[in-house]
């Protein structure tokens, strides 16, 4: 069927117009994401030997700790001494526990009346014996603690070595029984420490928890503008349909 010229020029006229009209498909625009939150850390845990709620000795204003054998008199060390040996010999095993079991039993037949005077001191201090019984008890069990043993048992094994050469207990009670009581105040540092970092940790949990929930919706529909009249395909008209056959 033939097609007349006007029909022709008509198509071809309502070709261009369209191509100067097109426009690009919508497409999906994206809301900014909230900002990615870091995950909670895990939850600090307590020393290992050592347990929540563990009691520490006060602090002092020097950083030190008010350990039982913190301020005792030359006499009453000596007897501190004989008592935190007399923990390690008992409590210490492997090769500290043999030094430790040589040293003390040694110490006790070498120094037999500057003990019995610093048992005499010690319960005195106490106020007699009923105080005397408990203070020890006390200072037995600070001895025995689980989260210092191995520091303890290193520590002992020395002391017990080096008092082999000490001219008297008197002289040598208070560095040996400050090198026995540093596990200890260590231990206390690193339970200070732990609590301080479980603080820290329930106020972030905490944080996290009190933020609002961010209900923004993700995804919205965005109809894109018009493209540019020089974005638009180029259209060529072949003359030949203008003319008759």
């Amino acid at each position: 069927m033939a097609i007349d010229r006007r029909t022709l020029v008509g198509l071809a006229i309502g070709a261009i117009a369209l191509s100067g009209c097109a426009t690009r498909a919508p497409e999906l625009a994206s809301s900014p994401p909230p900002p990615v939150a870091t995950p909670l850390a895990p939850m600090p845990q307590p020393p290992a030997g050592t347990r929540d709620g563990m009691a520490v000795p006060a602090r002092l204003a020097d950083g030190s700790y008010a350990t039982p054998n913190h301020g005792l008199d030359q006499t009453v060390a000596v007897w501190h001494l004989r008592v935190a040996l007399n923990v390690a010999a008992l409590g210490c095993r492997g090769s500290d526990g043999i030094t430790i079991t040589s040293g003390y039993n040694a110490m006790l037949n070498r120094a037999k009346a500057e003990l019995a005077a610093a048992s005499t001191a010690a319960t005195r201090a106490e106020g007699g014996q009923a105080g005397y019984d408990e203070a020890m008890t006390r200072l037995y069990n600070y001895f025995a603690q689980p989260g210092a043993q191995a520091a303890f048992c290193a520590a002992a094994a020395k002391v017990t070595a080096d008092l082999a050469t000490a001219p008297t207990l008197s002289i040598a009670a208070a560095p040996a029984l400050d090198a026995l009581d540093q596990p200890f105040v260590d231990l206390y540092r690193s339970y200070d420490a732990y609590r301080t970092q479980l603080a820290a940790w329930q106020a972030d949990r905490l944080r996290r928890a009190s933020q609002p929930i961010d209900m923004r919706p993700r995804t919205v529909m965005a109809a894109s503008a018009p493209a540019p009249m020089g974005a638009a395909p180029h259209l060529t008209v072949d003359p030949t349909i203008f003319r008759q056959p």
